[in-house]
């Protein structure tokens, strides 16, 4: 992203890599700007086992439900639904 204002003119296109992350209520939300096709899987790495912290207990996809998921020392590896719940930013509830 070039300095300065945000605006429409200086805007990269967005990948499934551009992430950002927040918390509430114990649960980490991974905000994933980019959808990453059909069916194809989403890796974490930043929440691979043995980074410390809390075990994975459930991943969800706000919009969609429940996913299937697996945590190694890669990262958190997350299945996603061939299509998209929505156009724009894409929400994991990670508890």
């Amino acid at each position: 992203m070039p300095e300065g204002q945000f605006t429409d003119t200086h805007r990269q296109t967005f990948t499934a890599a551009d992430m950002r992350f927040t918390t509430k209520d114990g649960a980490i939300y991974a905000v994933f700007l980019g959808w990453p096709g059909a069916g194809a899987p989403i890796t974490i790495h930043s929440l691979a086992v043995g980074q410390g912290g809390e075990t994975v207990k459930s991943v969800e996809l706000l919009g969609y439900g429940k996913l299937v998921w697996s945590a190694t020392k890669d990262g958190l590896s997350v299945q996603l639904p061939d299509q998209p719940p929505c156009d724009h930013a894409f929400t994991l509830k990670i508890r």
